[in-house]
């Protein structure tokens, strides 16, 4: 099942890290237990073998229909592996629900920091109230929301993941796009990182297709998908807000 038959002849010290682990899986398999607790199995692995392994242990899963308790600090492990998901900090329960859900409605800040590879931006402000219209500021940084958000004022973080933020090729202009300073370039081959400063330290990260030509050192407008825009009070817990902006 685990496929270790040509690693029978040799002894224990011989074996890689990666045939070790699955002697040691193969050692529990075949105790037939009810549940499996693995504790970081694949942390002392290189990249290309934790990703073979994940895919083996996601196979046993599915073929032994038991329960698997998987602790990882690796986010990317619990959102391919996992059917439910509990993140901790410090001993304490921050939330539980599916991948889906912890990605796309965290909690508070830290579950939403920590999920999402590049992770969420995170910005330090104050929300404020004008004519209607719903305003965040942090340091140079100002960006307007086109619905105003009712009751809502004072401090609080800005989260927008960086596939949420729009790197617009020109035209169609609103009064809400904003213009940015393309800091940094990463280009990833299917995708581009682009590291935008806003002024003030304000920077954040967005992504946009690999074969999309920025430079650095040009300037680029830029649009917030208004809809997945998080905020989190002081507290750090989401504000759960009346209407989308």
């Amino acid at each position: 099942m685990v496929k270790i038959h040509p690693l029978l002849p040799k002894l224990p010290g011989q074996l890689s890290g990666g045939e070790a682990q699955r002697v040691a899986l193969a050692r529990t398999l075949i105790t037939h237990p009810r549940v499996f607790l693995l504790d970081e199995p694949l942390s002392n692995l290189d990249a290309k073998l934790r990703k073979e392994l994940r895919a083996e242990i996601d196979r046993l899963h599915k073929t032994l229909n038991k329960t698997f308790v998987y602790v990882t600090h690796d986010q990317e492990e619990a959102m391919t592996l996992a059917d439910r998901i509990i993140v901790m900090r410090d001993g304490h329960i921050e939330q539980v629900g599916t991948p889906l859900e912890i990605y796309h409605n965290p909690a508070d800040r830290f579950v939403a920091g920590f999920f999402g590879s590049p992770s969420m931006n995170l910005l330090d402000g104050e929300i404020r109230q004008k004519n209607g219209r719903a305003f965040f500021r942090s340091g140079d940084f100002e960006a307007m929301f086109r619905r105003g958000v009712p009751d809502l004022e004072g401090k609080a973080t800005l989260g927008i993941r960086p596939e949420h933020i729009t790197v617009l090729d020109g035209g169609g202009q609103r009064e809400e796009d904003l213009s940015a300073k393309v800091a940094l370039v990463e280009p990833l081959g299917k995708d581009t990182l682009l590291y935008l400063d806003f002024g003030s330290e304000s920077n954040l990260i967005a992504v946009i297709e690999g074969n999309r030509n920025v430079e650095a050192d040009t300037y680029v407008n830029v649009r917030f998908q208004d809809e997945r825009l998080y905020f989190f009070g002081p507290d750090e817990r989401r504000l759960r807000l009346g209407g989308s902006f």
